[in-house]
């Protein structure tokens, strides 16, 4: 699971145990473990998600009207220069949804959706719980990355220190950014990461 998803397939995963016990190993990429941004960006971003009555509708008209008066070119250039999106089809994906009124709104909708579920503390009980079935490891990648930063990991380093949770293993790689599904390069590392924690000894045995 990847980014929000690792929430999700925890929270699957506790409500349905008979799944649980069947599950060898979970494998979280970049998850969102807590809502945890800067104090000024978090207090904003929780006041626009839990008015989204009236702040999706207002911004995702302001996204339109902006994107539909601006070149499709100037955009991409934008993406390419400025945010750094060196990936012909994963700009191509992203031009497609902020200029499309549609998807900028259901984008918005998921966005603040997310911010509202997502706990403000790790929840170390889930891990625990979890964590008596089936291992779990998680990838953690470089850049400021605000939605699984680094002192997530750190954090779960030190509940399993304490032996507050066990069965996990966080893995650092620098080279990554959390939207590498759109970096080409990135692809295979993450890959890799996957093939090596599926042949570790410990997962092989079965419960079936």
């Amino acid at each position: 699971s990847h980014s929000f998803g690792a929430y999700l397939v925890q929270h699957m995963l506790l409500r349905r145990p008979a799944l649980l016990q069947q599950t060898q190993q979970i494998i979280h990429l970049m998850p969102f473990i807590r809502f945890d941004p800067p104090p000024l960006q978090k207090t904003v971003l929780s006041k626009l998600a839990h008015s989204y009555e009236y702040t999706i509708p207002m911004l995702s008209n302001s996204v339109w009207a902006l994107t539909s008066t601006l070149p499709r070119k100037l955009i991409d250039i934008y993406l390419n220069k400025v945010v750094g999106l060196e990936c012909d089809k994963g700009r191509k994906i992203t031009l497609d949804v902020c200029t499309h009124p549609n998807m900028i709104r259901n984008h918005l909708i998921l966005g603040f959706e997310e911010i509202r579920e997502l706990p403000e503390l790790t929840n170390d009980v889930a891990f625990r719980l979890i964590g008596k079935t089936c291992p779990t490891s998680i990838l953690f990648c470089g850049c400021p990355d605000q939605w699984a930063p680094l002192s997530h990991m750190k954090e779960l380093k030190e509940l399993k220190s304490k032996s507050q949770i066990s069965n996990i293993d966080c893995v650092y790689m620098e080279s990554l950014t959390h939207d590498f599904v759109v970096h080409p390069e990135m692809i295979e590392p993450v890959v890799g990461f996957c093939l090596d924690q599926i042949k570790r000894p410990r997962l092989l045995s079965s419960k079936l």
